[in-house]
């Protein structure tokens, strides 16, 4: 199973990153940077305030976590947020072109960033963990998966304009139905390793995605931005990209306990933006 997992995760991120690049416009970056308050206050909420709220949670947890447990809800802290945040920001109604902007931003900024905040992670949690978590190493990994797929998908809409509008949707789900089935297979094989830490590791993935989301939302409404940009914040904060923790962890070599608070995450964060969605979409049916 992990065979499949080393080989199955880095294709399916590499999927969900290309269509990231196919779907990049110039236009939805120049419409966020004539207005930049808000991409300024989702990139600090990204890049500062979840991680800080990633450690917050594992110091103040009531039972000693794991270290490896510890390091899987850093890594989705330290993750940027997800394409599944740019449809469901469409769906609830929110600044769709903001929230590209900032999963492409933070996306392409990951191979400094999440070396950098796993560092710091380790350092104040003390965390000894069997794998190589070195800077050049994540910096690396990150750059062949993350920043290399986005760029190809930006040629390829360029070079392939054709070829993009017949198959590109069909590139995203299949991408996404491989990840979804690996993520069901992370926890299978992660199962007899966390023994009485399941509990915990689901419960962190939960408090992590509810508290992003709601600190997003304060944050934006004490920033004055407008229910829409504060709609995409709060979306953008709370569903990170599980498949690049899940990826991360298996090609790092880390125990499968590791993976689990990605695992747990990808399917709260269904929920949660789900409702957050519908509960949106009827509001605005009440008061158009």
């Amino acid at each position: 199973m992990r065979t499949l997992l080393d080989i199955g995760l880095p294709l399916g991120l590499f999927g969900i990153m290309f269509w990231l690049g196919l779907e990049l416009r110039l236009g939805d970056f120049r419409r966020v940077l004539a207005r930049p308050r808000a991409l300024v206050l989702g990139l600090c909420l990204q890049g500062l305030a979840l991680p800080a709220l990633g450690l917050a949670l594992i110091l103040s947890w009531p039972v000693p976590l794991p270290a490896e447990l510890g390091l899987g809800v850093m890594l989705l802290a330290a993750s940027p947020g997800g394409v599944t945040s740019n449809l469901f920001t469409r769906l609830a109604g929110g600044d769709t072109a903001l929230s590209i902007t900032l999963t492409a931003t933070m996306t392409l900024a990951a191979f400094v960033t999440v070396p950098t905040i796993l560092a710091l992670a380790q350092a104040v949690l003390g965390l000894e963990i069997a794998g190589d978590l070195s800077f050049p190493v994540l910096s690396l990994t990150l750059f062949a998966l993350v920043v290399v797929p986005v760029a190809l998908g930006v040629l390829a809409r360029v070079r392939l304009a054709h070829l993009v509008a017949r198959h590109g949707r069909r590139v995203l789900r299949m991408a996404a139905l491989l990840l979804g089935g690996l993520l069901a297979l992370s926890l299978v094989d992660a199962r007899a390793e966390l023994e009485g830490a399941l509990r915990d590791a689901g419960l962190l993935a939960l408090a992590l995605n509810l508290s992003a989301m709601a600190l997003a939302l304060i944050a934006a409404r004490m920033a004055r931005l407008e229910p829409p940009q504060a709609r995409a914040l709060s979306l953008e904060c709370g569903l990170q990209s599980t498949p690049t923790a899940l990826t991360l962890a298996v090609l790092l070599g880390l125990p499968a306990m590791a993976l689990t608070p990605a695992a747990f995450y990808g399917i709260w964060m269904l929920l949660s933006a789900s409702a957050f969605a519908a509960l949106n979409a009827r509001r605005r049916a009440l008061h158009p």
